[in-house]
């Protein structure tokens, strides 16, 4: 019974992924949800779903962090999917456009009574909307990262620069599965 409620709410998580497709690409900015979908794609799509939904991605590469892990980019979007090498999706990534040629600056993601975290919020106004004690803190080059794992959520927040403090990135992925998107080893065992 759990897997047939499962296969209707992944269905239904793919049809409304094509509406926003339909309705105009552009128009896939926006829309978060932590542990469900970024920008129209469901969290639960496998690589060719995601590229039915996104069209050809604009990138393909090797994850520096964990080489299991492959990401396709769509820079027109500010959109990226992270999959195992079976093409299973682990994840869903958008970022700040400095270049302002995507319209990925509108992503929004809401937490706690409501609120939403974008990328003009900062370290302590993710903390007050998403909880003042994430699951797990990492540490990367010019990042901290606020990994919400029961959550399905993790925000970079950027170090330095004219962006200092604020979030950069933010990820979506399946709750409680952070350790496969972020290899342990590659974060210090954390």
């Amino acid at each position: 019974m759990r897997r047939v409620a499962r296969s209707a709410a992944t269905v239904l998580a793919i049809a409304a992924a094509v509406l926003v497709v339909a309705v105009g690409r552009t128009h896939a900015a926006g829309g978060m949800t932590p542990g469900v979908a970024a920008g129209g794609v469901p969290i639960t799509a496998n690589v060719e779903t995601v590229q039915r939904i996104m069209g050809q991605p604009a990138d393909e590469l090797k994850d520096p962090s964990n080489t299991r892990i492959y990401i396709q980019r769509w820079e027109d979007r500010c959109l990226g999917a992270r999959y195992t090498p079976q093409g299973n999706l682990l994840a869903l990534d958008v970022w700040f456009d400095v270049g302002k040629a995507c319209p990925g600056s509108g992503y929004t993601v809401q937490g706690r009574g409501g609120e939403a975290v974008g990328f003009a919020d900062g370290g302590a106004d993710v903390k007050r909307v998403f909880g003042y004690q994430p699951d797990r803190v990492l540490r990367a080059s010019r990042f901290t990262i606020f990994v919400y794992d029961a959550q399905g959520i993790a925000f970079y927040i950027r170090e330095g620069g004219d962006r200092d403090g604020h979030v950069d990135v933010m990820t979506v992925f399946l709750p409680t599965t952070s350790r496969s998107v972020w290899s342990p080893a590659a974060w210090g065992g954390r």
